[in-house]
């Protein structure tokens, strides 16, 4: 995601898209009344490369352990960690495209939704 957002704006998208990876049903118009007015691509790159690598283990466990929202503090700081190692090692980075390119694939579905809850958003005249 880009520098041009402040850390609370950040923080505030990726606990929006993770909500996608929360075990109840997905409210899609709910995530993208929350996420008007933000850049589509900007989302796209936060749910696939920051947000999804991440939470994605809750959303296929078998028992998930996320009900009622992720922590903000924790989700926060495991994002930071994940851009972190992605910064610094080239292994981390090579790993982590193929991750997402799984991912890409595998939630295509679910940033559909998204996608087009925010279409709807944007067409509707106020």
């Amino acid at each position: 995601m880009t520098n041009t957002l402040s850390n609370a704006e950040r923080q505030y998208i990726w606990e929006t898209l993770a909500e996608v990876f929360v075990d109840n049903k997905t409210n899609y118009s709910v995530i993208a009344q929350g996420l008007k007015g933000y850049d589509l691509a900007l989302l796209e790159e936060a749910f696939f490369r920051e947000v999804a690598p991440v939470c994605h283990g809750h959303h296929t466990a078998p028992i998930p352990p996320t009900w009622a929202g992720f922590d903000a503090q924790w989700l926060s700081d495991a994002i930071q960690n994940h851009l972190r190692q992605r910064k610094h090692s080239i292994l981390y980075r090579i790993k982590d495209n193929i991750h997402s390119r799984y991912l890409q694939r595998t939630l295509q579905g679910e940033w559909y939704s998204i996608e087009q809850a925010l279409i709807t958003i944007y067409k509707r005249p106020y």
